[in-house]
Order: C-alpha cells, then sequence, then structure tokens
C-alpha cells in the first residue's frame, strides 16, 4: 500500500494496522489496482479469448464495472453496486466455455449464426471472466500486504462471505468485504475527530528545505484521500477552511 511517510493519518494505527478509515482507502487502491491489471498482456492471455474485438470489449467491459463499484464515489447503497454484478452473472450461461484463440482469424464473422441474446450472454460471460481473474490476484496481494492483524477484518470477512455467498465469485465477494468493513453510523462522528486528532507531522523538527516541500506534496495528497474517504461513507468532505486550520496548527 501506498504510505506517508512525513504524515501521521488516521489510516493507520500506531502500530500499522489498518482502521475502518484505512480499509476505505484502500478499497480505492484495490480497484485502481484490478483497473490497471485489465490492461496487462498476461491477463489478455489468461482471458483466453479468440476474436481481438471481444477481448477488447471485455476489458472494456470490467473497467465499467469497477469504475461503478470499487471506484464509486459513494458506497452508501452498495445494493445498488452488487446488483450491477448480479446482472452480469445472471446474462452469463453458466456453462459457456471459453472462447479458444485463434490467431489465423480476423474479427469479422459474417457466417456467425448467433442469436443477440447468445451475443449478449457472451459478452457477459467475457466480462465475468475478466473481473473474476483480476479479483483471484487482489485477494492473493492483500493477503501478502496486509499484517496478519489487518487481516483478521478484511480477509476474515472475505472467507466468512464466502461460506455465505458462495455462488457470488471472487469480484462480488471481495467487493461484499469491502462495503462489510465500512465504518458504523455511530461510528462516522468519532472517525471524523480521529481525522483531525491523528492528523500531524512524523517528525516537526525537520521542517526545513527539502522536508517541507516533500511534506506539503504528502499533506495535499492526504487531503484528497481522506475527502474521497469521507464521501464513500456519506460524510462530507473537508473545506479549505478545515484544510487550512489544520495545516496552520500542525505546523505552528
Amino acid at each position: 500500500m501506498t504510505t506517508f511517510k512525513y504524515v501521521v493519518t488516521p489510516f493507520c494505527s500506531p502500530d500499522g494496522i489498518l482502521t475502518s478509515l484505512g480499509r476505505v482507502r484502500l478499497r480505492t487502491e484495490s480497484g485502481e489496482t484490478m483497473r490497471a491489471a485489465l490492461e496487462t498482456a498476461q491477463l489478455s492471455g489468461a482471458l483466453d479469448i479468440r476474436k481481438i474485438s471481444h477481448q477488447r470489449m471485455a476489458i472494456n467491459d470490467a473497467t465499467d464495472v469497477i469504475d461503478m463499484t470499487f471506484l464509486s464515489a459513494d458506497w452508501t447503497d452498495p445494493e445498488k453496486m452488487y446488483d450491477i454484478i448480479r446482472d452480469i452473472q445472471k446474462k452469463a450461461r453458466p456453462n459457456l466455455k471459453a472462447e479458444k484463440p485463434d490467431s489465423d482469424e480476423s474479427d469479422g464473422d459474417p457466417g456467425s449464426t448467433e442469436s443477440s441474446a447468445e451475443q449478449e450472454s457472451n459478452r457477459a460471460f467475457n466480462c465475468h471472466r475478466a473481473l473474476k481473474l483480476v479479483a483471484i490476484a487482489e485477494i492473493k496481494r492483500l493477503k501478502s500486504v496486509l499484517s496478519k492483524q489487518s487481516q483478521d477484518v478484511l480477509l476474515t470477512m472475505l472467507e466468512s462471505l464466502r461460506a455465505l455467498h458462495s455462488r457470488d465469485g471472487e469480484f462480488l465477494l471481495l467487493l461484499r468485504a469491502f462495503v462489510g468493513t465500512l465504518p458504523k453510523a455511530e461510528e462516522i462522528d468519532q472517525n471524523m475527530k480521529d481525522t483531525w486528532n491523528s492528523f500531524s507531522i512524523k517528525d516537526p523538527d525537520k521542517l526545513t528545505g527539502t522536508y517541507v516541500c516533500n511534506l506539503l506534496i504528502e499533506v495535499t495528497r492526504f487531503f484528497f484521500e481522506i475527502d474521497a474517504v469521507l464521501t464513500t461513507i456519506g460524510c462530507d468532505p473537508t473545506t479549505n477552511r478545515d484544510k487550512y486550520s489544520r495545516f496552520r496548527s500542525m505546523t505552528s
């Protein structure tokens, strides 16, 4: 995960364990990681789709799904996000076999006898397969980067959901796990207090030269990320007055 070198944030506890706000932030990182993975040549080969146009369509469709779920600005109504994935699963035929690559065949297929329903089903299946592949890879990454204590929350939640929703697929299960670890309504006020109480300079005795430049860059990044996190959990983002007053107090 991307860490902060110059400032203490409410995303991690002093011993480096993710807080509930940190897991909200991590969900964005997971979405961005999966989105980037869709563009890799390795994934293109793993999809095993015969036609280049179908492969591109699957990647574009899966990218749109990630944008509307993991990278959505508002998670206050998770059922809407679940429905996006359920709709894809409903359209995909369970017994559909992956297309085999055939580099000698052009994208054109004038002899195709597939109905519109079959084409839609095939498209949904390819999208579902792409989402499954990137989700499996992301779960593996999370297991390796999270501390044992953090795993007890997010990844234990994932395994619990797997037992309850065995037919959901890896992508939807991972999404559910992040939703399940969002701060509860009664925690939000405390999270807001923690945001400002935790935010401080790691080494206030070094406020000179390059250190200050790097500090300003990191503070700007923090405000951007905390606003995204607050919006996700249904809170108002910080105001310019908030930012100014907090930065002034932490550097005075």
